[in-house]
């Protein structure tokens, strides 16, 4: 039998993150919960070789500066639907990259907020939405991003073709699609269709 190793988190977000994969991933783990000085942690023990991915991830997790995981992770039609949007861990390195490439250094030089219409999305939530099956935003390599003006979008659209490396940037009416592929990054540069 495989020895167990633990990793300790804080926050129930990262709780629920990992435990959510390793059931998706039919991984054993056993939790144990602590309460010190006011303190609450979780301890989650599962294989030596699952625990070394999921550090690795976490550790990437503290570099974002201005957006979120859970940002690309929200959706209104997924709480309509009571829908789990939850990212896997297997593609949170994804997100992490378009984050750390692309919506951070953009928020940056734009100097403004900028917000996420929608980031990843699970199968049942990007066909709810049209979206095509081979969406980028599946694989949480892609956002679609507003600053609820047109010439906000305008600036923000320059700087990603200038300034910034991607895979795909979109021009909507409302917002503009942008995504990233640390394999290959096309630096393609669309107009879309009108979208809802």
């Amino acid at each position: 039998m495989e020895k167990k190793v633990g990793i300790t988190v804080w926050y129930v977000k990262q709780f629920q993150l990992i435990t959510n994969d390793l059931i998706r991933q039919n991984e054993p783990f056993s939790v144990e919960y602590q309460s010190l000085m006011g303190e609450n942690s979780f301890t989650i023990y599962m294989s030596e070789k699952v625990r070394s991915k999921v550090r690795e991830i976490m550790s990437k997790y503290r570099v974002l500066k201005y957006f979120t995981i859970n940002e690309l992770e929200l959706s209104k039609k997924a709480l309509q639907m009571n829908w789990d949007n939850s990212l896997p861990i297997s593609l949170m390195e994804n997100a992490i990259n378009l984050v750390v490439n692309v919506l951070d250094p953009l928020r940056e030089r734009y100097g403004k907020p900028i917000f996420v219409n929608s980031g990843y999305r699970c199968p049942l939530l990007n066909n709810a939405v049209g979206g095509v099956p081979t969406s980028q935003h599946l694989l949480a390599q892609a956002a679609d991003i507003t600053t609820h003006s047109t010439k906000g979008n305008e600036e923000i659209l320059n700087i990603i073709k200038q300034e910034l490396e991607y895979d795909q940037v979109i021009k909507y009416d409302t917002f503009i699609h942008v995504s990233f592929n640390k394999d290959n990054n096309r630096k393609q540069s669309l107009i879309g269709k009108h979208k809802k």
